[in-house]
C-alpha cells in the first residue's frame, strides 16, 4: 500500500510538473506572438511610409525626365539656323541687307 501512495504522489508531481511546463512554454509562446505582433505592425506602419516617399520620388522623377527631354530638345532647337536668325532680330536688331523694316508710329 506504501508503495501505491508513493506512486500516486510521484505520478502527480510528474503532472504537476508537466502543467508547470506547458504553462511556462505556454506563456513563452504568447509572449514571442505579442512582440512578433509588435514588430509587425511596426514594419507593416514603416513601410507605409516608405512607399509613400517612393511614390512621391517616382513622381519627381517623372518630372525630371520630362524636364531633361525638353532641355535635349532646345538645346538641338538653340542650334538651328531659324533660333539664329530670331535671335538677331529680336535682341541684336539686326536684319538682311535686302530686307526692309517699317516701323509704327505713335
Amino acid at each position: 500500500m506504501a508503495k501505491k501512495k508513493h506512486r500516486k504522489k510521484a505520478a502527480y508531481r510528474k503532472n504537476m510538473q508537466n502543467r508547470l511546463s506547458m504553462t511556462m512554454v505556454t506563456f513563452v509562446v504568447v509572449v514571442l506572438l505579442v512582440v512578433v505582433g509588435i514588430r509587425s505592425y511596426g514594419l507593416t506602419q514603416k513601410r507605409e511610409t516608405l512607399q509613400g516617399q517612393m511614390d512621391e520620388i517616382m513622381k519627381l522623377q517623372g518630372i525630371e525626365e520630362q524636364k531633361a527631354l525638353e532641355i535635349e530638345e532646345y538645346a538641338k532647337y538653340v542650334t538651328t539656323k531659324k533660333f539664329i536668325e530670331e535671335y538677331a532680330k529680336k535682341n541684336l536688331k539686326l536684319v538682311y541687307e535686302d530686307e526692309v523694316i517699317f516701323f509704327k508710329e505713335d
